[in-house]
């Protein structure tokens, strides 16, 4: 099985390109992760606006991080970088930015903590909960939009 699959992979550049993206994503989730809940616990907030930067802040670093390692990595760029690149890069994920953390803030500010969960993890469920969103639309955007 796993053979198969590492030769569907060297055989396919569009799966190639999505098994060498996903464990990027992974990093820069945990990097989103990491910087969220360093100014959690750093303030206390978990919720109202200082939330909805939080999470904004911790995306866009972590984006930032994806951009420079999926372009080398992932869609094998090797030319210097050009900042119509970056430009339409951090378009893709300007747009992507503002659905996840309307999801996030929604989750947190409207529906509010289930009683099942503390704040704190219902502040990081928000957040787990737009991976779901942007995997396939950063993916697909960067391939045919950004490095194609």
């Amino acid at each position: 099985m796993i053979k198969k699959i590492i030769d569907l992979r060297e055989k396919n550049q569009h799966v190639y390109q999505f098994t060498t993206y996903l464990p990027i994503s992974v990093v820069t989730t945990v990097i989103d992760f990491a910087i969220l809940n360093f100014l959690i616990l750093v303030t206390g907030k978990t919720a109202g606006w200082q939330y909805t930067l939080f999470v904004t802040v911790a995306f866009l670093i972590s984006i930032i991080c994806g951009y420079f390692m999926n372009r080398r990595w992932t869609f094998n760029v090797l030319h210097d970088m050009k900042m119509l690149e970056f430009y339409k890069y951090m378009s893709l994920y300007v747009v992507g930015t503002i659905i996840s953390v309307s999801i996030a803030t929604i989750l947190v500010n409207v529906i509010g903590v289930p009683k099942w969960t503390s704040p704190m993890m219902w502040a990081n469920i928000a957040v787990a909960l737009t991976v779901f969103f942007n995997i396939p639309w950063n993916f697909w955007g960067m391939r045919y939009f950004v490095f194609k």
